[in-house]
This record gives C-alpha cells, sequence and structure tokens, in this order.
C-alpha cells in the first residue's frame, strides 16, 4: 500500500513487477489504462490488496501457479521491455512489442542472454476482449547480440530502424543499429557492421568483435533515440549512466551522426518529498508523441542511493520511477 500524502512506499506492502504494459487514450489522467493484472482489490487490510502482476512472464520464471496467484513475483528469469512499433497487417492494427530476456546472475545483478518479440491485436479499445489479446510469441526471436531494439525508429524508406549500444573496447558504449526488411519486426533483420574501414548491411548477427568499431557516432554515449524533423535526423543519447544528455545530427538514420551539444544536465535531486538525493540514472528516453509545440519531452528512471531507500520513509514512493523533462528551444543548440 501507499500513503498517498507522504508517498510513503511500505515495504511489506510492496511488490514490484518485472514489466508493465499502459496504454494512453486521452490526453488527461483519465487516458491511462494500466493493462496488468491486479491480484485483488476488494480487501484493503490484506497485503496483496492492489498488487500488480508482471504483464508478460518468462517461461523459466521460478514462480509456481499457486505463488502466482498469491502475488508473487519471479526474480530469477524476468522480461525486460524495449521499443514497439505499430503496423497493419490483412487490414488489422498490430501492436510489436520487442523483450529484452533477462536472467540474475551470480553476483545478483541482471545479464540478458535473448530478445523476445510479441504481438497484440488493437481491434477495439481497453476493456473489450479483443483489445491487446496476445496473437503471437516468439521466443529468442533474433541471435542474441545485444539490446538491439531498445530504441527505433520507423522511417519513410520503408525499414525500421533499431537502435543499441555496444562496449567500444575500453570499457565504454556506443549506439549501433540494425534494421527489419520492411516494417513489420518479422520481416526479418539487417545489421549494420563496420568491416575493412567500410560499413556494410549484413544478415548475420555481428559478433562481439564484429561490434565494438561498428558504432554509428564518432562520441561514446548509450541509449539513442532517433527523430527526424525538416529533412534532418537528430540523435539524443545519454552519457552513460551519467548527468549529461546529447544531441546529434545526421542525415540518414544509420550514420554518421556528429556535431554533439548538449541539451540537458540531468539533476542530482528530485523534486519530491524527503530525501531528495538519488542514485543511479539510466533510460534515458524522448517521448516523441508528447513532443509537440517545439519542445522535446524527455524521461529518465532513477534508482535511491541503496534499495532499503525504497520503502518506509517520507517520498520513498518517488524513487525507482520515471521522472519527465521538457526541453525547450532545443534546435537552438544544435545551430549554435
Amino acid at each position: 500500500m501507499l500513503d498517498h500524502d507522504l508517498r510513503i512506499r511500505g515495504g511489506n506492502e510492496s511488490n514490484f513487477p518485472r514489466n508493465v504494459i499502459m496504454i494512453q487514450t486521452k490526453e488527461n489522467y483519465n487516458g491511462f489504462h494500466c493493462l496488468n493484472e491486479l491480484v485483488q482489490t476488494e480487501n484493503k487490510f490484506r497485503q496483496d490488496y492492489y498488487k500488480g502482476r508482471t504483464f508478460l512472464r518468462h517461461p523459466k520464471g521460478e514462480m509456481t501457479d499457486k505463488e502466482i496467484k498469491a502475488g508473487k513475483i519471479d526474480q530469477n528469469f524476468y522480461y525486460w521491455p524495449g521499443d514497439a512499433t505499430v503496423i497493419d497487417r490483412n487490414g488489422k492494427k498490430i501492436l510489436q512489442v520487442l523483450w529484452g530476456e533477462c536472467f540474475k546472475n551470480a553476483q545478483g545483478g541482471m545479464d540478458r542472454d535473448a530478445t523476445a518479440l510479441t504481438e497484440y491485436d488493437l481491434t477495439g479499445k481497453p476493456g473489450d476482449e479483443t483489445y491487446m489479446k496476445q496473437i503471437t510469441y516468439l521466443q529468442d526471436f533474433v541471435p542474441y547480440v545485444g539490446n538491439y531494439g531498445s530504441a527505433i525508429w520507423e522511417d519513410e524508406d520503408g525499414h525500421t530502424y533499431l537502435y543499441g549500444d555496444a562496449n567500444i573496447g575500453w570499457g565504454g558504449k556506443a549506439p549501433v543499429v540494425a534494421r527489419s526488411k520492411t516494417h513489420d519486426l518479422t520481416s526479418g533483420w539487417e545489421f549494420y557492421v563496420k568491416k575493412d574501414d567500410n560499413f556494410v548491411w549484413q544478415s548475420e548477427a555481428p559478433t562481439t568483435q564484429e561490434k565494438e568499431p561498428s558504432h554509428i557516432t564518432t562520441w561514446w554515449g548509450m541509449q539513442p533515440n532517433i527523430f527526424k524533423k525538416n529533412g534532418i535526423y537528430y540523435l539524443v543519447m545519454q552519457e552513460p549512466m551519467g548527468r549529461e544528455v546529447w544531441l546529434l545530427t545526421g542525415k540518414h538514420p544509420w550514420r554518421p551522426f556528429d556535431d554533439r551539444k548538449q541539451i540537458l544536465e540531468l539533476p542530482e535531486h528530485l523534486d519530491k518529498l524527503g530525501d531528495t538525493k538519488r542514485g543511479s540514472v539510466y533510460n534515458v528516453f524522448v517521448h516523441h508523441g508528447l513532443s509537440k509545440e517545439g519542445k522535446l519531452v524527455i524521461s529518465m528512471n532513477v534508482d535511491a542511493l541503496s534499495f532499503e531507500v525504497n520503502f518506509n520513509s517520507v517520498g520513498c514512493a518517488d524513487f525507482y520511477r520515471p521522472y519527465f523533462y521538457r526541453v525547450y528551444n532545443w534546435e537552438a543548440a544544435h545551430n549554435k
């Protein structure tokens, strides 16, 4: 449960679904529809009151059906959401979602060894029996070589571009790209790889060694996001786990992206009750659908300084959640 006035998250009364799906149908709070199943909403004195279940479970999830019914969450195998796209197939709107197949490693951290794809029927509206009905589940969808598809761009050239980041040999990260042959993500993928000083599109998934020189910028960075305006492609990315957010420009959705300018510095302190000092910051995303009237809407995720700080103190419910920022006059950075 959550004390809404003091934003206190109770440790024994909270759970952490591994992934969540939310649909927005209006430009106000009444337009948000969370599609995760709830354990129960009848008895507010039970600890499972309004606890959510993970939307898409990993097939290796260790919890039994009985434990899942009681509100338990898989801890060892789970899905990390990637980006998504909508296609038309036989006159029907289909939502395609990419998922990182993740697992707890020996050190207790998160590793990933595969990418999955699910498809959902968008016929109707939230609440209808058909809406968001799963019609396809493809485990190990593409040979795993990284987080391609953490962000995507549907280009007018008929391809959907899939962005990720790769190690670049000295502990840093930089953006890499693949693309689907059509806008349908099941049409087959091509990977953009540098070989003998030339970039080529290849159907074979690149090796770790092939990826290292195949970054599409001359700068390091992670979580690349692409959008286009007035014939210019813009790439927004974050200093790896750091405060700076950069804007780069290019003539194509694949490379090169140069002319790096800083457009945002992520704050060390948060606008919240209680302790405002944050921990790690990550998952910087550009929200194209919200970026109107000349501004960019950018979100970030934040951790608390330590896991136990997420519970039982004033304002703790505002750690481990997204924060949104509006960047006005962002094009002026490009023109400097």
